[in-house]
């Protein structure tokens, strides 16, 4: 777990640079304020086949909670060039951006972000309607509606089943309320 990282560093250190945790199974223990990308499976993965289609063998997954290409471009890292200019301020970029909206209806209701959003959720112990803990099938059903909507009451969210703006910086621990 991650209690052993103070036997190779002090508090001080690893606590201030962004953390990669690498822990193959169903729920990151970690819980720091610098997660940022947290790699829940490679050669075993309790979350989800450890297969990609068109790739052979298989790999290593991952949820990365920031957007470090963004953050490589802009800073002028790794021989990339001139640093790009200052993004023009957004509402909130992370979400408006980056990450579409999600619901059971009107909005994105299959694949990847909603494989995302049920796996947080279901890391935070949340269950669907069936009062099970969630299935990580990327289909936006009525579990993981009911799921979305118990968490959005729990951080005082508009209870309406849409991970959007308000949504998505709670669920991925941006919102520390």
């Amino acid at each position: 777990g991650f209690e052993e990282i103070e036997n190779y560093l002090s508090r001080d250190i690893w606590q201030k640079y962004d953390m990669w945790f690498a822990q193959w199974s169903s729920k990151c223990e970690y819980r720091g304020d610098n997660l940022s990308i947290w790699q829940y499976g490679g050669e075993v993965n309790y979350i989800e086949s450890p297969y990609i289609n068109g790739v052979d063998g298989k790999v290593d997954k991952d949820i990365c909670y920031k957007d470090y290409p963004t953050i490589i471009k802009a800073g002028g890292f790794n021989n990339w060039g001139t640093p790009a200019p200052d993004p023009e301020p957004q509402d909130n970029p992370t979400c408006t951006v980056t990450l579409p909206y999600l619901a059971n209806e009107g909005y994105l209701s299959k694949g990847e972000q909603v494989k995302t959003a049920q796996r947080l959720l279901k890391e935070l112990e949340y269950l669907g309607a069936d009062k099970l803990p969630l299935d990580v099938d990327g289909i936006f059903g009525s579990n993981t509606d009911y799921a979305v909507r118990s968490f959005q009451k729990a951080k005082a969210l508009t209870a309406d089943g849409i991970i959007g703006k308000d949504t998505w910086p709670a669920l991925l621990g941006a919102d520390n309320s």
